[in-house]
């Protein structure tokens, strides 16, 4: 095996130290265009991120389809690579191959820290997917309360609507998430905003059932 392709499966810092100094090529890539610090980072192994960075890595390099390594390490749940990644400069809107940016990825997972140092290197706090959803209609949408709580922290909009009106509110009572509910509305979420349906988040708790979610919003 040529030495520049050792380093893609490679995950010990060290190593990768001494075999970069034996020249190995930094910017070898597999068939998807994934360098060895792309790699690093998908599968979070931060020292070797460390290491290919001070080596001349590009932090915001992507693959083929456009996959950055932040993306990669959010989207894997790798925490602490990524928080590595933003300290080594990388840019924190970055998108996925989607368009949803690295924001509405680390909400979705309900990353609250990571969250937190998303925004504290500029990440857009109503930055939007191809849908209109923000990070908090996200984090309400897989029920992540204490991210809606970081998120409102920050001031994100409690009533801000995707493309077909719905709020977070909504998508939280939609999914029978209780305690993203009682978050929204300790947050001053509007019980009377209705989508493109025109229905309320009332309306939603009713026809769905979810009697102790409609109690909550009368």
């Amino acid at each position: 095996m040529r030495v520049d392709r050792v380093l893609f499966f490679l995950m010990n810092a060290e190593a990768a130290e001494v075999l970069l100094d034996q020249k190995a090529d930094l910017n070898a890539e597999d068939n998807r265009g994934r360098t060895a610090f792309l790699w690093a980072a998908a599968k979070g192994h931060t020292a070797v991120v460390k290491t290919l960075v001070s080596k001349g890595a590009a932090v915001d390099a992507a693959d083929r389809s456009g996959g950055t390594a932040l993306i990669m390490a959010l989207s894997a749940g790798h925490t602490e690579t990524a928080a590595a990644l933003l300290e080594l400069g990388a840019e924190a809107n970055s998108m996925t191959v989607d368009g949803s940016p690295a924001l509405l990825v680390s909400a979705r997972l309900g990353q609250t820290e990571t969250l937190k140092a998303l925004l504290a290197n500029f990440a857009d706090l109503e930055g939007t997917d191809g849908g209109g959803k923000t990070a908090l209609v996200c984090a309400a949408e897989e029920g992540h309360s204490e991210t809606i709580e970081a998120l409102v922290g920050e001031g994100a909009d409690v009533n801000v609507q995707d493309q077909q009106g719905w709020t977070a509110l909504m998508y939280a009572t939609a999914r029978g998430h209780k305690e993203a509910v009682q978050a929204l509305l300790a947050a001053g979420a509007d019980l009377k905003i209705e989508n493109q349906e025109g229905e309320t988040a009332h309306h939603l708790a009713s026809k769905q059932g979810k009697t102790e979610i409609a109690d909550l919003l009368k």
